[in-house]
Protein backbone atom coordinates (compact mmCIF):
# COMPACT_ATOMS: atom_id res chain seq x y z
CA UNK A 1 0.00 0.00 0.00
CA UNK A 2 2.79 2.82 0.80
CA UNK A 3 5.30 1.75 -1.91
CA UNK A 4 3.07 2.38 -4.71
CA UNK A 5 3.05 -1.07 -5.95
CA UNK A 6 0.66 -2.47 -8.19
CA UNK A 7 -1.46 -5.55 -6.53
CA UNK A 8 -0.93 -8.28 -8.02
CA UNK A 9 3.22 -7.34 -8.07
CA UNK A 10 3.06 -6.97 -4.12
CA UNK A 11 1.14 -10.28 -3.95
CA UNK A 12 3.90 -12.22 -5.85
CA UNK A 13 6.55 -10.17 -4.04
CA UNK A 14 5.18 -11.00 -0.59
CA UNK A 15 4.43 -14.60 -0.97
CA UNK A 16 7.91 -15.27 -3.04
CA UNK A 17 9.59 -13.36 0.02
CA UNK A 18 7.66 -15.44 2.69
CA UNK A 19 8.27 -18.84 0.94
CA UNK A 20 12.60 -17.24 0.68
CA UNK A 21 12.26 -16.83 4.82
CA UNK A 22 11.03 -19.84 5.62
CA UNK A 23 13.71 -21.94 3.39
CA UNK A 24 15.97 -19.69 5.12
CA UNK A 25 14.89 -19.97 8.82
CA UNK A 26 14.31 -23.72 8.13
CA UNK A 27 17.97 -23.90 7.20
CA UNK A 28 19.10 -22.12 10.27
CA UNK A 29 17.50 -24.72 12.00
CA UNK A 30 19.80 -27.22 11.09
CA UNK A 31 18.21 -28.26 7.57
CA UNK A 32 15.23 -29.30 6.29
CA UNK A 33 13.69 -32.02 8.60
CA UNK A 34 10.36 -31.86 7.02
CA UNK A 35 9.19 -33.42 3.69
CA UNK A 36 10.53 -30.41 1.14
CA UNK A 37 8.24 -31.95 -1.55
CA UNK A 38 4.81 -31.63 0.65
CA UNK A 39 5.81 -28.25 1.89
CA UNK A 40 6.16 -26.87 -1.91
CA UNK A 41 3.21 -29.04 -3.46
CA UNK A 42 1.18 -29.74 -0.09
CA UNK A 43 -0.19 -32.98 1.60
CA UNK A 44 -3.45 -33.47 2.29
CA UNK A 45 -2.77 -36.23 4.79
CA UNK A 46 -1.04 -33.56 6.77
CA UNK A 47 -3.83 -32.24 7.78
CA UNK A 48 -5.21 -33.33 11.54
CA UNK A 49 -8.14 -32.70 13.15
CA UNK A 50 -6.97 -30.04 14.93
CA UNK A 51 -6.16 -28.16 11.46
CA UNK A 52 -9.91 -29.57 9.80
CA UNK A 53 -11.57 -27.84 12.97
CA UNK A 54 -9.92 -24.60 13.07
CA UNK A 55 -10.50 -24.62 9.48
CA UNK A 56 -14.17 -24.94 10.13
CA UNK A 57 -14.01 -21.84 12.66
CA UNK A 58 -12.24 -19.82 10.75
CA UNK A 59 -14.68 -20.30 7.75
CA UNK A 60 -17.76 -20.03 9.96
CA UNK A 61 -16.15 -16.80 11.05
CA UNK A 62 -15.54 -15.50 7.87
CA UNK A 63 -19.02 -15.91 7.49
CA UNK A 64 -20.49 -14.04 10.24
CA UNK A 65 -17.94 -11.26 9.39
CA UNK A 66 -18.57 -10.90 5.38
CA UNK A 67 -22.70 -11.26 6.51
CA UNK A 68 -22.27 -8.22 9.37
CA UNK A 69 -19.61 -6.19 7.29
CA UNK A 70 -21.68 -6.68 3.79
CA UNK A 71 -22.78 -2.69 3.26
CA UNK A 72 -19.02 -1.77 4.34
CA UNK A 73 -16.83 -4.66 1.69
CA UNK A 74 -19.56 -3.63 -0.91
CA UNK A 75 -18.93 0.50 -0.48
CA UNK A 76 -15.46 -0.23 -0.52
CA UNK A 77 -15.27 -2.57 -3.55
CA UNK A 78 -17.73 -0.42 -5.39
CA UNK A 79 -16.14 3.15 -4.71
CA UNK A 80 -13.61 3.52 -2.28
CA UNK A 81 -13.96 7.30 -2.08
CA UNK A 82 -17.49 7.46 -1.73
CA UNK A 83 -16.86 4.92 1.19
CA UNK A 84 -14.41 7.35 3.03
CA UNK A 85 -16.26 10.32 2.70
CA UNK A 86 -19.29 7.94 3.91
CA UNK A 87 -17.53 7.49 7.12
CA UNK A 88 -16.17 3.87 6.21
CA UNK A 89 -11.79 3.72 6.65
CA UNK A 90 -10.88 1.17 3.60
CA UNK A 91 -7.21 1.09 5.04
CA UNK A 92 -8.89 -0.70 8.04
CA UNK A 93 -10.74 -3.22 6.19
CA UNK A 94 -8.14 -3.98 3.65
CA UNK A 95 -5.78 -4.86 6.82
CA UNK A 96 -8.37 -6.66 7.99
CA UNK A 97 -9.37 -8.39 4.76
CA UNK A 98 -5.05 -9.04 4.46
CA UNK A 99 -4.79 -11.00 8.07
CA UNK A 100 -7.90 -13.31 7.17
CA UNK A 101 -6.27 -14.07 4.04
CA UNK A 102 -3.07 -14.91 5.63
CA UNK A 103 -4.71 -16.91 7.69
CA UNK A 104 -6.25 -18.95 4.83
CA UNK A 105 -3.33 -19.10 3.24
CA UNK A 106 -1.82 -21.01 6.03
CA UNK A 107 -4.35 -23.41 6.33
CA UNK A 108 -4.27 -24.02 2.16
CA UNK A 109 -0.38 -24.31 2.08
CA UNK A 110 -0.64 -27.89 4.26
CA UNK A 111 -3.25 -29.28 1.38
CA UNK A 112 -1.98 -27.61 -1.49
CA UNK A 113 1.42 -26.33 -1.20
CA UNK A 114 3.08 -22.70 -0.95
CA UNK A 115 3.59 -23.01 -4.85
CA UNK A 116 0.01 -23.64 -5.48
CA UNK A 117 -1.76 -21.96 -2.68
CA UNK A 118 -2.58 -18.57 -4.78
CA UNK A 119 -4.26 -20.48 -7.43
CA UNK A 120 -7.02 -21.32 -4.09
CA UNK A 121 -7.92 -17.95 -3.91
CA UNK A 122 -7.43 -16.90 -7.51
CA UNK A 123 -9.53 -19.43 -9.71
CA UNK A 124 -12.69 -19.56 -7.37
CA UNK A 125 -12.78 -15.73 -7.66
CA UNK A 126 -12.60 -15.60 -11.44
CA UNK A 127 -14.90 -18.47 -12.54
CA UNK A 128 -17.46 -17.02 -10.30
CA UNK A 129 -16.98 -13.61 -12.06
CA UNK A 130 -17.10 -15.50 -15.07
CA UNK A 131 -20.46 -16.65 -13.83
CA UNK A 132 -22.08 -14.00 -11.91
CA UNK A 133 -21.80 -10.40 -12.35
CA UNK A 134 -23.00 -9.12 -8.87
CA UNK A 135 -20.92 -8.39 -5.94
CA UNK A 136 -23.27 -11.05 -3.78
CA UNK A 137 -23.54 -13.49 -6.48
CA UNK A 138 -19.69 -13.34 -6.44
CA UNK A 139 -19.28 -13.46 -2.66
CA UNK A 140 -21.80 -16.44 -2.20
CA UNK A 141 -20.36 -18.73 -5.56
CA UNK A 142 -16.80 -18.04 -5.53
CA UNK A 143 -16.21 -20.46 -2.00
CA UNK A 144 -18.54 -23.02 -3.49
CA UNK A 145 -16.32 -23.43 -6.48
CA UNK A 146 -13.10 -23.41 -4.23
CA UNK A 147 -14.95 -26.26 -2.13
CA UNK A 148 -16.04 -28.26 -4.89
CA UNK A 149 -12.31 -27.98 -6.44
CA UNK A 150 -10.76 -29.01 -3.32
CA UNK A 151 -13.35 -31.66 -2.76
CA UNK A 152 -12.53 -33.01 -6.44
CA UNK A 153 -9.41 -32.99 -5.77
CA UNK A 154 -9.57 -35.29 -2.53
CA UNK A 155 -11.58 -37.65 -4.61
CA UNK A 156 -9.40 -38.02 -7.28
CA UNK A 157 -6.45 -38.46 -4.70
CA UNK A 158 -8.69 -41.37 -3.10
CA UNK A 159 -9.38 -43.35 -6.70
CA UNK A 160 -5.99 -41.98 -8.59
CA UNK A 161 -3.63 -41.56 -5.91
CA UNK A 162 -2.76 -38.64 -8.15
CA UNK A 163 -1.83 -35.56 -5.24
CA UNK A 164 -4.84 -33.92 -3.82
CA UNK A 165 -3.12 -29.49 -4.21
CA UNK A 166 -2.07 -30.69 -7.86
CA UNK A 167 -5.73 -32.55 -8.34
CA UNK A 168 -7.76 -29.50 -6.91
CA UNK A 169 -5.65 -26.53 -8.71
CA UNK A 170 -6.17 -28.42 -12.04
CA UNK A 171 -10.21 -29.16 -11.11
CA UNK A 172 -10.10 -24.83 -10.46
CA UNK A 173 -8.57 -24.50 -14.36
CA UNK A 174 -10.90 -27.00 -15.45
CA UNK A 175 -14.23 -25.17 -14.19
CA UNK A 176 -12.65 -21.50 -14.89
CA UNK A 177 -12.08 -22.44 -18.50
CA UNK A 178 -15.83 -24.05 -18.46
CA UNK A 179 -16.84 -20.70 -17.02
CA UNK A 180 -15.69 -18.84 -19.74
CA UNK A 181 -17.17 -20.84 -22.01
CA UNK A 182 -20.16 -20.45 -20.71
CA UNK A 183 -20.26 -16.74 -20.36
CA UNK A 184 -19.26 -16.96 -24.27
CA UNK A 185 -22.20 -18.83 -25.11
CA UNK A 186 -24.45 -16.75 -23.35
CA UNK A 187 -23.36 -13.83 -24.99
CA UNK A 188 -24.17 -15.08 -28.17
Amino acid sequence: ERSGAFADAAIGMVSATGVAVGVLLASLGGGFNVDLFSFLFGDLLAVGPTESLFALALAGALVVAVTVAYPELFAISYDETAARVAGIRPARWRRLMAMLTAIVVVLGIRVVGTLLVSSLLIFPAATALNLRRSFRGVLVLAPIIGALAVLGGIILTMTTDAPAGASAVLLNGLLFAGSGWARRLRRR
